[in-house]
């Protein structure tokens, strides 16, 4: 049985706790951070190697151990979690998502829900192919989102009833909020509320 440590779902999101945490990209691409020849370190594994440069790398490493899911604000200050940092870091680095594909494949079970959200902005038909094997999930994932860490099952966090669903990858959670009405908003990843701010898009 999953023992909570704090007794919430997934936290509620309204508008005035939506601080710009990060620059909004331009137009569709998170910011690609530079690789000069010979500074690309590649990920092992069976497929082809896939080359990221040192600081995506060490990301990438960080993210595949990663213990817990986060909000993109934790603490009493709202800071950015590493956690998020390191998404931004590797996705910037993995235009066509292969990285974060290989994330989700070899990752602890919090990592995999990580990787899924870099999959929502980079590859959208992988993105789908992991949620649907994601939703169903009883494994506990520890969830840190502002002042408060609880457990849930992993299928809680990948979708959630009642959670909001963004119209496509272009509409902020502020607008969605707008659109219905000003209510508070639960977020998911299938929704696109949580990736959205991990990735600092709003």
């Amino acid at each position: 049985m999953i023992q909570r440590i704090v007794l919430v779902l997934l936290p509620l999101v309204c508008a005035a706790c939506l601080g710009n945490d990060a620059p909004t990209p331009n137009g569709s691409e998170l910011p690609r951070e530079r690789v000069s020849a010979g500074s690309a370190a590649g990920l092992p594994g069976t497929e082809a190697p896939i080359e990221l440069p040192p600081a995506a790398r060490a990301a990438y490493e960080r993210l595949r151990s990663a213990e817990r899911f986060v909000d993109s604000m934790v603490g009493y200050d709202g800071g950015l979690p590493r956690e998020a940092e390191d998404l931004r870091t590797l996705v910037a680095a993995d235009p066509r998502g292969a990285a974060c594909k290989r994330l989700f494949e070899e990752a602890s079970p919090a990592g995999r829900l990580l990787a899924l959200c870099g999959l929502w902005w980079r590859d959208p038909a992988r993105f789908d192919a992991g949620v649907a094997d994601l939703r169903a999930s009883e494994t506990a994932i520890t969830v840190h989102s502002g002042c408060e860490v609880f457990e849930v099952p992993a299928r809680q966090i990948v979708r959630l009833e009642g959670a909001i669903r963004l119209a496509g990858r272009e509409q902020s959670i502020e607008e969605w909020i707008r659109a219905n009405g000003g209510r508070s908003a639960r977020l998911d990843i299938a929704g696109g509320g949580y990736p959205r701010r991990l990735l600092g898009l709003e």
